[in-house]
């Protein structure tokens, strides 16, 4: 066959194959557009996401049905108490949950709120019912009791609103709801009695109230009669007195007048500071029935009531005015007298001595218990002991620098110094409604002690402490067995070969006794009593360490040699009351710089040695100032033989 014969035959053939191809393409597309794809979008509305997307989207083929409710939004965890899903809505507002898509189409979801229903009575809130769905109802809880108060039911303010119904009212929102009460009355009448004038008459009063007889009518008595009381009848119908200040409304009752003929009834009333009674059996009032226009001693024992402590009885008042003549009284009506009383000083006492200020020591501990002043016999005394009675207050509360402890009869209060401090703590005490006056106590900076039994252990803990003032308080320190010199050799034993400095403050003692011609080589200080009037001869003499000395206010007599060896000495302060000072007293002292001397050298006499006086340093080989108040005006020779060293207390430096 020829080459062209064969290339016609081959093209015949891909002819009809591609025909044939084209014809089923044109089949597939006719099919695919009769089944298109479809767009489904879900939007989670307000409250809900779809892993926090607003939306989703589904592609399904037509004619599929769908169940919307198989892709439900999810609520936020802080949503969820308040708001569920409650299903789809389609693009014209219909319900909407298993579907056929034909189209592209979008669905949007819808949720019911949930509320929150909180029940209260009066301020307190009794029960709380959530997860109530919006425009439902809710169950009443239990109806709620409450003595002498009838239960309303639930109301939608406080004060005003409108009743729930339960039956009938639907939630849609949160809300509160109010209990309502109506008080339980009673009426109680008031007839009265044979011997009145006045007809019956009845009032309402609230259950549980207790009657006020200040707004009831007293009746009118017919001649000869006084009204007495009123009566009623207890659960077993027997007749019984009416308290006219306890008659506690439970029921309807009947009060009847009570009369009496040629006699009246006296109500002694005790008071805040005083009782009838004893301590056990406490009685408010005393009520007496006398004959009529026969005088009363009212201050016959049997009416005076016991007085609380700190108060004193001092009469009967009548209407707010005291009673005249009570020891003879004519009685011409029923009467209620109100005891008076004085009230006393309540004063504290710091180790049973009267004090306002206290300075403690670094670990010293006292008593602060309290008297009062121009109290009755002890037989009048009732010491209440409970919390109300007897009432300690410290402030501040936890005060810096010391430590307290209240008995437990709130009786006594220790006080312990801990560490220095100058701002002061207020003790105060109030019984029975009187409050003390205050005591102000501080902490300084030193070691105390009364006896000398406990020398030694605190001469040691103050070597380890650092504290170098140890003062001495009381008269029980010296005595015939302990002196003066017992202490300074205790001191010397104690610190010698140590850096410890010892200065001992002898201002609150005032049985001490100076000895002649002592010594010592480690107290660097000491501050003598204001009681001292006389220092002896050769009272510090050989005191090597000794570097301050406060002497007395009220000092006279310093005599010879008192500080001679004192070489630590630098300064001397002489009050204005010395008007004799011993020769040698301050000689031979080479670091003494200041001498001050507060008096009139003309009145004060200097001791003398062959005409001349050795007083004070000599002039020639020590530097040092005499400060005068006027050296204008010294006269006295005696001291004018310093006249190079005498200088005015106004340039003192």
């Amino acid at each position: 066959m020829s080459i062209m014969k064969k290339n016609i035959i081959l093209a015949v053939i891909l002819t009809a194959v591609l025909c044939s191809s084209c014809s089923m393409l044109l089949s597939d597309l006719k099919n695919a557009a009769a089944k298109k794809l479809c767009t489904v979008e879900l939007y989670a509305g307000q409250r809900g996401t779809f892993n926090g997307e607003q939306y989703t989207t589904l592609t399904v083929v037509s004619d599929t049905v769908i169940n919307l409710n198989d892709y439900l939004p999810e609520v936020p965890e802080e949503e969820q108490n308040r708001w569920e899903f409650s299903g789809w809505l389609d693009e014209k507002g219909n319900s909407a949950a298993t579907v056929c898509i034909t189209d592209n189409c979008s669905f949007i979801a819808q949720y019911i709120k949930l509320c929150t229903v909180t029940f209260m009575d009066g301020t307190e809130e009794t029960l709380k019912q959530t997860g109530i769905k919006q425009n439902t109802k809710i169950t009443e809880p239990d109806r709620l009791e409450k003595e002498h108060w009838n239960f309303v039911g639930w109301f939608t303010d406080a004060t005003g609103g409108t009743q729930w119904q339960f039956t009938t009212n639907n939630v849609t929102d949160d809300m509160t709801l109010y209990a309502r009460w109506t008080q339980v009355m009673h009426t109680i009448t008031f007839q009265p009695g044979e011997h009145g004038t006045f007809d019956k008459y009845t009032q309402k009063f609230p259950e549980g109230s207790t009657l006020d007889f200040s707004n009831i009518p007293v009746p009118d008595g017919k001649s000869g009669w006084e009204f007495l009381c009123w009566k009623t009848k207890d659960d077993e119908g027997n007749p019984v007195q009416v308290p006219e200040d306890a008659y506690e409304i439970t029921k309807d009752a009947v009060l009847t007048a009570i009369w009496a003929q040629d006699k009246f009834s006296i109500t002694f009333a005790a008071g805040t500071q005083g009782y009838f009674g004893n301590s056990s059996a406490k009685k408010a009032t005393y009520e007496t029935t006398v004959d009529k226009a026969t005088p009363v001693n009212l201050l016959n024992p049997e009416y005076i009531p016991e007085q609380y402590t700190g108060w004193v009885f001092t009469g009967w008042e009548l209407d707010g005015q005291p009673v005249k003549n009570p020891e003879s009284y004519s009685i011409t009506k029923n009467i209620k007298l109100v005891a008076a009383y004085r009230r006393l000083d309540l004063q504290l006492l710091v180790n049973n001595k009267s004090a306002t200020v206290y300075e403690l020591g670094k670990k010293e501990k006292i008593t602060v218990t309290f008297e009062f002043k121009n109290r009755p016999d002890e037989e009048n005394q009732n010491f209440l002991t409970d919390e109300k009675g007897i009432i300690w207050e410290i402030t501040p509360e936890n005060p810096a620098g010391i430590s307290y402890v209240i008995s437990s009869n709130k009786q006594i209060n220790t006080l312990t110094g801990n560490t220095p401090v100058t701002t002061p703590v207020s003790v105060s005490v109030t019984i029975n409604g009187i409050t003390s006056s205050p005591l102000a106590v501080t902490v300084g900076d030193y070691r105390t002690l009364e006896t000398p039994d406990n020398l030694d252990n605190v001469l040691q803990e103050m070597q380890t402490d650092g504290d170098d003032t140890l003062k001495i308080k009381g008269d029980s320190f010296f005595s015939e067995t302990y002196t003066f010199e017992d202490l300074c050799h205790a001191v010397d034993t104690a610190v010698t070969g140590t850096q410890e400095k010892i200065v001992l403050d002898l201002s609150e003692t005032d049985n001490i006794t100076l000895p002649e011609w002592s010594s010592n080589t480690s107290i660097t200080g000491i501050i003598l009593p204001d009681t001292m009037t006389e220092i002896g001869s050769g009272a510090f003499y050989g005191f090597e360490s000794l570097e301050t000395i406060t002497l007395p206010q009220g000092l006279t007599t310093i005599g010879a040699a008192v500080f001679m060896g004192c070489e630590q000495l630098t300064t001397i302060d002489i009050p204005a009351t010395v008007t004799s000072i011993g020769d040698f007293a301050f000689s031979d002292l080479k670091n003494l710089k200041t001498i001050i001397y507060r008096g009139n050298p003309n009145n004060c006499t200097l001791g003398t040695t062959y005409g001349k006086t050795s007083v004070f340093p000599e002039t020639t080989r020590y530097s040092y100032s005499i400060y005068v108040p006027d050296v204008q005006a010294v006269t006295n020779p005696l001291w004018l033989q310093y006249k190079d060293k005498l200088k005015n207390i106004s340039e003192l430096p």
